[in-house]
């Protein structure tokens, strides 16, 4: 294929390279158009479901990274298209094979990675994925001795609840005080922990876990589990002693 380009002449060759650096021109405004359009469909999902926060900051990060390194790619491929245009034009002596070579495969490595990457994006399943990859590269995958998953998230409502109680966010002047933010806005669970911690009624090591255990949660309910881990119960079960000792102090109850 190389050895086929090395051979072409005159215009032939110009409008190789001429047309290869508007396609892949064209094609990176297609991949940056899908990647604007995703993240903004994570951002409208991230209201109505806050359990997807930490599955889709990780994707958002991995996204940026790829297409940061597809921009240089793509950038790369396009110049170096031009320049190859302009020396074949201006007649300057250069090494033909190597640098009709080097261009080639830019060229190729641009496209194929672009359209990669759009399947990527586009893929129905990456929050699943992204939520199993997680839990196995933080080690909380199962150890053996497991709960159903449904009693798990049963508790931990029971749990967000009593959070909620005790931070009064059914007050809107309670919400508006410590955030600043419109009385009828949904209150996330994290944001409800920083209130209590700002307040003073969960310590930083107590919201730590409740923030650790939120996390947790939120990688087994999209990560498509049917049990969770006996070790991660058990701190849920921590967890609600102590934020019902709490609740009894602060003179809470559950509604």
């Amino acid at each position: 294929m190389v050895l086929a380009l090395i051979s072409m002449q005159g215009d032939s060759l110009y409008w190789l390279f001429s047309s290869s650096a508007q396609a892949i021109a064209a094609l990176f405004a297609l991949l940056l158009a899908a990647f604007t359009l995703v993240v903004g469909r994570m951002d409208l999902a991230e209201q109505r479901d806050e359990t997807l926060v930490d599955i889709h900051s990780e994707l958002k990060k991995e996204y940026y990274g790829e297409l940061r390194v597809l921009t240089e790619l793509t950038g790369f491929a396009v110049i170096f298209d031009l320049a190859l245009v302009l020396l074949h034009g201006t007649g300057i002596a250069y090494q033909q094979a190597v640098v009709v070579g080097v261009i080639f495969l830019a060229n190729v490595s641009a496209i194929v990675l672009s359209v990669l990457f759009l399947f990527k994006v586009a893929d129905p399943q990456k929050v699943g994925k992204k939520s199993s990859q997680l839990l196995r590269g933080e080690g909380l995958e199962k150890s053996g001795k497991d709960i159903p998953i449904g009693e798990f998230v049963a508790s931990f409502i029971r749990l967000e609840r009593k959070l909620r109680l005790l931070a009064d966010v059914d007050q809107p002047n309670a919400v508006s005080q410590d955030f600043s933010v419109s009385p009828t806005r949904h209150v996330s669970l994290r944001q409800v922990i920083r209130m209590l911690v700002s307040r003073g009624v969960l310590s930083k090591e107590l919201a730590y876990r409740l923030e650790r255990l939120s996390h947790y949660r939120n990688l087994v309910v999209h990560g498509e589990m049917d049990q969770v881990d006996h070790e991660q119960w058990n701190q849920l079960l921590s967890v609600q002693t102590e934020v019902d000792a709490l609740a009894v102090s602060g003179g809470g109850d559950e509604r």
